[in-house]
């Protein structure tokens, strides 16, 4: 389905089809999960080329080489969940800490290295932002009283409810609300 089809199409059309243009194309009725982790190339030059489109930074490449870099069940997924989300694009990650390291150095490479963090959190999240390996900052804060720990350079409230593993429950809105301009992520 197109970018065109999916903004005429209704959620339920969008859900059963999103992400799965290729299989069209290829003849597929159920798109297959691709559980390969690596792809022969018969060209070492394409190979090359798709590594080298990979180091600088493009979201995919001409050629499958690797699944950590690029993996097709991925792609169906990401392109789908964009269709859902009317969004640009999307992202997945294989880990929840995976994609806490990415939007920790994410912020971090903006110079907004300061992080508002409210506990309780998943013990592998509160470790990672103790040892401040991702550039960060962080200043622990009680859910009631985050504007008083936000400063200047504070890219980021962080936020886990339920908690992980106490089940505690945080008022997002309330959190938001203090936060004021500064990005919430639960």
């Amino acid at each position: 389905m197109s970018d065109d089809a999916c903004s005429t199409h209704s959620q339920a059309t969008r859900l059963v089809h999103a992400g799965r243009e290729d299989g069209r194309s290829q003849g597929w009725h159920a798109v297959p999960i691709d559980l390969s982790s690596t792809y022969p190339t018969p060209d070492p030059a394409q190979a090359a080329a798709s590594l080298d489109a990979f180091v600088e930074g493009a979201a995919n490449a001409p050629n499958a080489v690797y699944a950590r870099l690029h993996n097709g069940t991925v792609a169906r997924f990401e392109q789908a969940l964009a269709a859902l989300e009317e969004s640009e694009a999307a992202v997945a990650f294989g880990s929840g800490m995976a994609a806490l390291s990415a939007v920790l150095l994410a912020i971090a490479a903006t110079g907004q290295r300061h992080v508002v963090a409210v506990r309780p959190l998943y013990g592998g999240t509160d470790h990672l932002l103790q040892t401040g390996l991702l550039g960060t900052e962080v200043s622990w804060a009680d859910a009631d009283n985050i504007a008083a720990a936000l400063r200047p350079d504070t890219g980021l409230v962080l936020l886990e409810t339920p908690a992980n593993p106490t089940l505690a429950e945080i008022d997002i809105a309330a959190v938001v609300a203090q936060a004021g301009a500064v990005p919430v992520l639960v």
